[in-house]
């Protein structure tokens, strides 16, 4: 799985396209997609859920 998760962000940094995460729930699976290379990460162990209001745009680069 791991192999095949490499791979795949891979092939898409080859063509230009960034990577995107979503649903990590877990340590595990953060560091995983850390180790491979993964550019974007989104998933309750990095934030709650927010609603639009409660973004803290001016901290968003």
């Amino acid at each position: 799985q791991k192999r095949e998760l490499a791979s795949m962000v891979k092939m898409a940094r080859a063509r230009g396209l960034t990577t995107i995460a979503t649903g990590i729930n877990d340590r595990a699976k953060l560091l995983l997609l850390k180790q491979i290379g993964c550019e974007e990460l989104q998933g309750s162990i990095l934030s709650k859920s927010l609603k639009k209001s409660e973004i803290p745009w001016a901290r968003i680069r």
